[in-house]
Order: structure tokens, then C-alpha cells, then sequence
């Protein structure tokens, strides 16, 4: 079957609207993505009110969990949760960079209110995180505000299904309308 290529350019641009509106484009369903598109911007705007309403205030940090070592994301693709549904970050760096490498002992300084916490391995998980005496005294941790987020939805998705699976899983897990 014909094939055809087409490269996110993920150094420039994380907005998912408008890879969707180019591929959608190729087979000629711009008007239809068009329509979707705006269908989830109103369920993201939605989406911003409620955790505004719940959280307030508190601080999100998306930590992932890798061999080498533990990144808080905070940027780049992961910016639309602080951009687009409005949770506020548990700390600001260059937003050139997508993550900051932190250690355990500033985990332990920024002490988030909320985290969605993606490791490479349980393995990992538990070695560099849960196992520590820093965890259990982490605010998200003692009001039972932790999201393990699945690699493929968090790390890989990039669109529409993506985007809502992870609102539905915050809704979910942390009882959001």
C-alpha cells in the first residue's frame, strides 16, 4: 500500500493541532479534524476550570524515572499540563529544556502537592523513589495524589486520543468533574 511519511518537528513545535491538520490534510479530512480539534479544546478548557477549581494553588511536577537518572518535565511536550490544563509547576526552569535531572534531595526540597510519576521499570520505581526515606514524606505522597502514567499514553501519545486518555485518567484518579 502507498505510504506516507511525515516528520513531527518536535524541536520547533509540541502543538499537536497543527501535525493533526497536516495529516488530516493528506487524506483530505481537514474540515472533520478541524472539528474535532475544537470539540477537545473545549473538553481541555473544561478540563483547566476543574483542576484550577480543585488544586488551586498547588504544585504538579511529571517525574519520570529512567536508569540514568529522575526527570522532572516540565516543558516541551509536557507543557500542555501546566499550559493548557492550568496546573501550576512545582518549580520553573529554561523552558528551552524540556525536563530538569533532579535528585532525591530536591525532590525532597520542592515536596509537590500533586505528582504523575512515569518510571522505566517497577525496578526503578522502587529503587530510585518509593524506597527512599524521602517518598513517604512527600506531600503527594501522604494525600495519596500520585498518578503512575503508562509510557505509551504520556511519552508516546501525541494528539487527540492521547490527550484525553491522560484527562481521563486525572479525572479519574483525583476525582476531577
Amino acid at each position: 500500500a502507498p505510504t506516507v511519511g511525515y516528520r513531527i518537528n518536535t524541536d520547533e513545535n509540541w502543538d499537536y493541532h497543527e501535525t493533526s491538520l497536516k495529516v488530516a490534510e493528506i487524506f483530505d479530512k481537514r474540515d472533520e479534524m478541524k472539528d474535532a480539534l475544537d470539540r477537545m479544546d473545549a473538553k481541555e478548557a473544561v478540563f483547566a476550570e476543574n483542576v484550577k477549581a480543585k488544586f488551586g494553588d498547588q504544585k504538579l511536577m511529571y517525574l519520570r524515572v529512567t536508569g540514568n537518572d529522575i526527570r522532572y518535565y516540565a516543558y516541551g511536550h509536557f507543557g500542555y499540563l501546566y499550559d493548557t490544563y492550568k496546573f501550576n509547576r512545582a518549580q520553573t526552569f529554561n523552558p528551552e529544556d524540556m525536563y530538569q535531572v533532579i535528585d532525591i534531595d530536591k525532590l525532597k526540597d520542592l515536596n509537590p502537592d500533586l505528582l504523575i510519576v512515569q518510571a522505566d521499570s517497577q525496578e526503578l520505581l522502587d529503587n530510585k523513589l518509593k524506597n527512599t526515606p524521602v517518598w513517604s514524606n512527600l506531600k503527594a505522597v501522604q494525600n495519596n495524589n500520585v498518578i503512575y502514567a503508562d509510557y505509551s499514553t504520556y511519552m508516546l501519545g501525541f494528539g487527540i486520543v492521547s490527550q484525553e486518555a491522560i484527562m481521563n485518567q486525572i479525572s479519574d484518579e483525583w476525582g476531577l468533574k
